[in-house]
């Protein structure tokens, strides 16, 4: 949702055809998350892996915020050069800043643009799909479940945040996806 937002603010277009990519991503990350569940489950501590996915949805949400609050400095001075993302470490980016997945700056998410968008969407919902697994077996259509929810809360975020969200709320909103995974986690 707060993808969806983000975009529909920076004004963003997100396609058919790429959203539809990021939901299929999606979908086979839950996929994988249930299938390495399945198979560690009985020699994995639930209690462990739970702690660990939380940690780690707490960690993307300190980079949110450290990347924001990075980002407000350097907007102040823009005379100092801001180094580029190896590619593992982009993937956490575009999950911390969701606009950064518009790699060309053409106001669009392209199919290839929504690959990587879709990868690191799926990092959050393999951490969510693995400990939900890990407690109690989830159906077989729960990747398709999955896939389509994503691609109906981005949809809504960008709705919603061309429709409803004020000027003073803009200001406030880039802190507002750090704080949601730390809460989360």
């Amino acid at each position: 949702f707060a993808t969806g937002i983000a975009y529909g603010l920076k004004k963003i277009r997100l396609p058919w055809t790429s959203l539809s990519i990021v939901g299929i991503i999606n979908g086979l990350a839950v996929g994988a998350a249930m299938y390495g569940a399945h198979l560690t489950g009985d020699s994995l501590d639930t209690r462990v892996a739970m702690l660990c996915g939380s940690a780690l949805l707490v960690a993307l949400g300190v980079y949110s915020l450290f990347q924001e609050c990075r980002s407000q400095i350097t907007d102040k001075l823009p005379s100092i050069p801001v180094p580029h993302a190896s590619f593992p470490f982009s993937l956490l980016r575009i999950l911390a800043e969701p606009a950064t997945a518009d790699l060309d700056n053409s106001k669009g998410i392209s199919p290839w643009e929504a690959l990587f968008l879709g990868l690191a969407l799926g990092i959050d919902n393999m951490t969510v799909a693995f400990g939900a697994y890990l407690l109690t077996p989830l159906p077989l259509y729960a990747p398709l479940v999955m896939g389509g929810i994503q691609i109906l809360v981005i949809a809504l975020g960008l709705q919603t945040s061309k429709q409803l969200v004020s000027e003073r709320i803009k200001k406030k909103i880039p802190y507002l996806p750090g704080i949601i995974l730390i809460l989360l986690g």
